[in-house]
Parts: structure tokens; sequence; C-alpha cells
């Protein structure tokens, strides 16, 4: 096959690249992908000088040999490299990039180096390969790792124009990177971010380096990582985050706002700065956060703003302000978990009468382990457009039909709130669990109708609840003892004498709840 361009052999279980391989002169591209069984990569791969891509990402090879230097029509080279387990490879392995290799590579377009960040040798030779890298001219995809904040110097990139002006996609990650066996944030999240063209990660720094403001610049995505200083999110500057879309920050201890008003410069130009592009924003893990915003609010800040997500701020006392809301008109999804101290949604202490309705476009809110929350948005119409409402452990939420007609002059406007919104929805409502009759006019959950198309499921332990509550049909279920469902997911195990005893005692305590029973089975 000497005429064959294209070779993809990614995922298979090859360990090596066989030696008539290096024959396919006329070879251009060579996928090698996620071959985990592949560590060393063969010095002849330099005799295929027609190649313009190699694909060696999801590979543990140790090093790269000198040899990819002659690969001099590379137009696209993925790498990733393993870390050596013992001290003998690593004595074996030499540079993880060979001085000079990648310097060479004169028309590449895409780089991308992936490595683990416990990689000693990297944190050796970044500085150098960083270098090289500068140096290719036709370079508009990069995905690179610095290990210090420093090694962004040699980029060059000034506060109006990029060193490299054809780059138009780069992921970079900066700061020393440890790696954790759970990550806080979340998959969906992750995505969020990945998707973004231009990606900075900032991971346990301190303060606001003036070369992460001038990465920042350039950035549509900025996720902010364990910063042991930073006060506030707008001290990296208005100016730098305007192009951004996505922002992620999480577990800075020292945070307290993320805007403050007061940060604004007083030029004409730089008095409608703000966060004008943000479409995504997820704050996870603030340990002293109070409030999004502190001080003068402007007009422009999170006017793009469609998904907010606040998790775990046990300080977090605010969330909207009437002079703020105007700002989230855009929100379509709002996420609040975790955040103890929060009573309200909508701070009324200095309210604004003017405003009658607040965030027109949100389609979706969810409110978790909100223990002192008492009103959603303190008596203004809220979410004409809302879609899904989700609420888990808001103990302090009143009923509705708890309170008298006149409550909308008092402070318990929260419930009349829940009301209003559910009657203008078209829901589904699942009561899981239900012991005992329960009166949906006293709860405040608007009965089903043909006329409304909502629809109410019913999960109970008897016929005499369903009856009493007037279910229009029944579907009966096999009853399933715990020590069935207990042994259906263990197996013949759960027989032994060692550890029936045991279950049977526990299972005696966990007869009421089938998910606990299966969660223990998993275990």
């Amino acid at each position: 096959m000497p005429a064959l361009q294209v070779l993809n052999l990614s995922r298979t279980s090859i360990k090596s690249l066989p030696e008539s391989l290096f024959k396919l002169f006329n070879l251009r591209r060579l996928f090698l992908n996620h071959c985990d069984l592949i560590t060393t990569l063969s010095s002849k791969v330099g005799e295929l000088k027609q190649l313009e891509v190699l694909d060696l990402e999801g590979t543990e090879i140790v090093y790269l040999p000198k040899e990819v230097g002659q690969l001099t029509n590379l137009t696209c080279l993925e790498v990733s490299f393993f870390e050596p387990t013992s001290q003998r490879r690593l004595e074996q392995s030499g540079e993880i990039i060979p001085c000079g290799a990648i310097s060479a590579l004169s028309q590449l377009e895409e780089l991308n180096i992936d490595m683990s960040c416990d990689d000693k040798r990297w944190n050796a030779s970044a500085e150098a390969v960083v270098s090289e890298i500068c140096k290719l001219e036709s370079l508009h995809t990069l995905k690179v790792y610095f290990p210090k904040v420093k090694l962004l110097s040699h980029l060059h990139w000034n506060e109006e124009n990029m060193a490299f002006p054809s780059l138009s996609y780069f992921k970079f990650t900066v700061g020393h990177l440890v790696e954790r066996i759970i990550s806080r944030v979340s998959c969906d999240t992750e995505l969020e971010l990945e998707r973004h063209d231009r990606y900075l990660k900032y991971v346990n720094g301190e303060g606001v380096p003036g070369d992460i403001k001038k990465v920042l610049r350039h950035s549509t995505a900025f996720f902010l990582d364990r910063n042991s200083t930073i006060s506030r999110l707008s001290d990296f500057g208005y100016r730098n985050m305007q192009q951004l879309k996505c922002l992620v920050a999480g577990q800075c201890n020292e945070l307290q706002a993320i805007i403050g008003g007061d940060q604004i410069e007083s030029s004409s130009c730089d008095a409608t700065v703000g966060l004008v592009s943000l479409e995504y924003m997820h704050i996870y893990y603030m340990k002293n956060l109070r409030s999004i915003w502190e001080g003068p609010v402007n007009d422009s800040s999170f006017n793009s703003l469609k998904c907010l997500t606040l998790r775990t701020c046990p300080e977090l006392t605010t969330v909207f302000t009437p002079r703020l809301l105007t700002n989230f008109s855009n929100l379509e999804e709002l996420t609040i978990r975790d955040c103890p101290k929060i009573t309200t949604l909508v701070s009324c202490d200095s309210c604004d009468h003017n405003i009658t309705s607040i965030l027109p476009a949100l389609k979706r809110i969810s409110l978790h382990f909100l223990p002192k929350l008492t009103s959603i948005s303190s008596g203004l119409l809220m979410a004409p457009m809302l879609e899904l409402m989700s609420f888990q452990y808001c103990l302090n939420l009143k009923s509705p039909r708890q309170l008298p007609s006149n409550v909308i002059d008092s402070t318990n406007i929260n419930s009349w709130e829940l009301l209003m919104v559910l009657e203008r929805m078209k829901f589904l409502l699942i009561l899981h669990d239900v012991r005992q009759f329960i009166s949906l006019e006293k709860v405040g959950i608007p009965r089903p109708t043909a006329e409304n198309g909502c629809k109410i499921v019913l999960i109970a332990r008897s016929e005499e609840v369903c009856d009493a509550m007037g279910v229009d049909s029944k579907i009966g279920l096999k009853d399933l003892s715990s020590w069935e469902l207990f042994h259906g997911n263990v197996g013949e195990v759960a027989d032994s004498s060692s550890l029936k005893p045991l279950a049977t005692q526990v299972l005696n305590m966990c007869a009421d709840y089938s998910l606990a029973i299966v969660l223990m089975a998993g275990h």
C-alpha cells in the first residue's frame, strides 16, 4: 500500500508501530489517538516526510524522538505524554520534547501538548518549548499547559494586539495544577468551558497578574480555580473581560463579590464597560462570597447572561436587588444550591416600586438546600415564561393557602408569588411516598383540570390514600419486600451467614426507603 495517504489506528490495542508503516512514504495523516498501550514512538517516524497530521492524543508515550523535527510538512501535531513510573524509565526518557524539534515544524498550524501536571520534566523544559512555539508564524490553534504564570510573557501579547495574529483557538491552563480524584465541577460545566474557542484556566494563583489579564482580554471562556487572595472578580478589569461568554469560578476563599461597582473607571468609555458578553456564569464553593454586586450598578453588565449557578456559598445573603434585576432581563436558567444564609432572592431594602415584574425570560429555576429561604421574589411578578421549577429542602417556604387574602401587604408575600407562578404554568408534579391524605388546596397546588392541562402523579402505599385524594386512575405495583429488593441487587452473597444477620437488622431500619436499600446494596 505505498500510495496510502491516511491511516487511522485510533482506539486499538496496538503496542508499537510495525516496521512496514515507515515505508508508507506518501502517508499524510496518521491517527493514533487513545492507543493507550503505545508508550514509545519510534525514531523512524522521521522517515514519513510527507506527513501533515500526527495525532498522538491519549497515548502514553514518555517522550518525543528528536526525529519528529524532520517532519517539516507537519501542519497538525497532537500529543499526550505519560509520566515515567520508574526512575529507570525517567533516566532513559531524557527530554520530554527535544530542543529544536518544535521550532523545526515551521508549517505547524495546530499544536496540542497534553501531559500530567505532576511531570517534573515539563516544569523543567516548558520555558524552552514555549519559546520555540512563539516562532511558529502559521499557528492558529494552541493547547498547552503553563506551569508558571511568567511563561505567558513569552507570548508578547500587549493590551491591544496578539503576538500570534492568526491564533484564533487556544486553551491555556496556567498555574500549579493538582490532579483531583473527584472534581467539584460538573461534566456539564466542563463541556460548556470546552466548547469555547479561546479558553483560559488559571489555577492555584495569587492576585491578578498582568500576563493573565493580557490573555484574558482575548478569551471567551475563563475558569478561575482556587485563587488565594482575590476579593472581587472585577479585579481582573472590566476591559479585560469584555469578550467573555463563559465564566466559572470556585474555591477562592477571599472572594466577597463578583463585581465591584466602584471599580468602573471614570472615563465615559469605561463607564459602559462590564461583563457585557457573558452568557454563562457558574460560581461554586466560595467561602466568603456575600453578594453578586457591590456598590453602584451600571446598565451593561450581565445583559447577555442566560445561565446563572450559585452553589455552596455559605455567606451569601443577597442574590438580586431591585436595581440589579434589570440587568438580568435575558436570564433563562437560575440554579441556587446549598447557600444556607439566603432568605430571599430579591432584597427589597430599597425596593423601586416602579418595577412590577422581574426575570421576564426565565424558563427554569432550581432552588435546593436553602433552609432559610422564605421569599422568592418579594411580591414582584416573576418569570412569565417559566417552564420548570425545582425545590428541595427549602423548608421555610410557606404554603400560599395558609395565608390570609390581605397577605399581599405583608412580608410573607413569597407564598403568593409561588402560587401565581404555578397558576400560569402547565406542570407535571410527582408526589412520592405519600402516606396520608394531602389537601392540594391547603398546600397551594392548583388542582389539575382538562382546561389547564396539568398532571399530578401520586405514588402511595395504600389505595385508601389514593381514593381520599380523588385520583382518576390507579396502577398497582408488585409489593416488593426490603429483603427481596436487597437480595435482587446483591445476589446470592446476601444469604451468607456473616452478612445476612447484619443486613436484616439494617433493612429493618431502612424498610420504608427503597432508594437507601438500593444504594446500600450497591456498596
